[in-house]
Parts: structure tokens; C-alpha cells; sequence
């Protein structure tokens, strides 16, 4: 009796089995996605754009600091 309900569609395996290949197919449409937005992406790939960026962003800091201290000291009298 239990083997016979164990392939009822409302059995846990069954239920577990939809859940896996959902699972995976959710997985492949999101792989087909960013696809479109970047051939062979991977988490590897978008760890070092962001880490890019971030190197970008850091060197416009720096940048813009240097100018405000600059007009900053030019406002400043030399004798202080």
C-alpha cells in the first residue's frame, strides 16, 4: 500500500522531484538571461567588473579630494 501511494502526484517524492526539475529549470532560464547580457558570465566575471568599478569609483574619490583640499588651502591665507 505504501509503494502504491509513494507515486501518488501529492507524495513528497513526487513533489520533490517537481521541485528539483523546477529548480533547474528556473537555473537554465536565468544562465539563457545572462547570456543575452554577457556571453560565458559567471560569477567569477561579475566579482571582477564590480571589483572594477569599485577601483573606478575610488580613484574619482581621490581625485575630487585633492581638488577640494586644493580650493580649500587657496582660501586659506598662507600666514595662518
Amino acid at each position: 500500500m505504501e509503494s502504491l501511494l509513494g507515486g501518488a502526484p501529492t507524495s513528497a517524492g513526487a513533489i520533490d522531484r517537481f521541485a528539483r526539475k523546477q529548480a533547474a529549470d528556473i537555473g537554465e532560464g536565468l544562465q539563457a538571461n545572462a547570456e543575452g547580457f554577457y556571453r560565458n558570465a559567471s560569477a567569477e566575471r561579475a566579482g571582477r567588473a564590480v571589483e572594477r568599478g569599485i577601483n573606478v569609483f575610488a580613484k574619482g574619490v581621490e581625485d575630487k579630494r585633492g581638488e577640494l583640499y586644493k580650493a580649500a588651502d587657496a582660501l586659506i591665507p598662507p600666514e595662518t
